[in-house]
């Protein structure tokens, strides 16, 4: 009993092993796919931290306070609304409906 439940409990740190091991320890024809799949991960780990950069923010300053490290905060810019959504703009959309018959 106690040896699957030891094997339902590890059967998630092995599937991360394994992710980890398949990016970081490439072999032979995997290399591409590894590669690919290191450069996705970086580029959703930044878009993330551009779209919530709180979360980058809070963490960062933890860990300063704790180790006394200068990790800086994330970067961010202001949102620059678009016409329509300033309230700029007024559409009346007309249709002639004299041809139809």
């Amino acid at each position: 009993m106690m040896e699957r439940l030891k094997k339902i409990l590890m059967a998630p740190v092995r599937l991360v092993g394994a992710i980890l091991k398949f990016i970081l320890v490439p072999e032979g024809a995997r290399v591409k796919a590894a590669y690919t799949l290191l450069v996705i991960f970086i580029v959703a780990i930044l878009a993330a931290g551009f779209n919530f950069p709180d979360y980058w923010d809070r963490s960062a300053d933890r860990i300063n306070a704790a180790a006394h490290t200068k990790i800086p905060h994330f970067y961010r810019s202001d949102f620059k609304l678009g016409l329509a959504l300033q309230g700029g703009t007024h559409l009346v959309y007309v249709a002639d409906l004299s041809t139809v018959a």
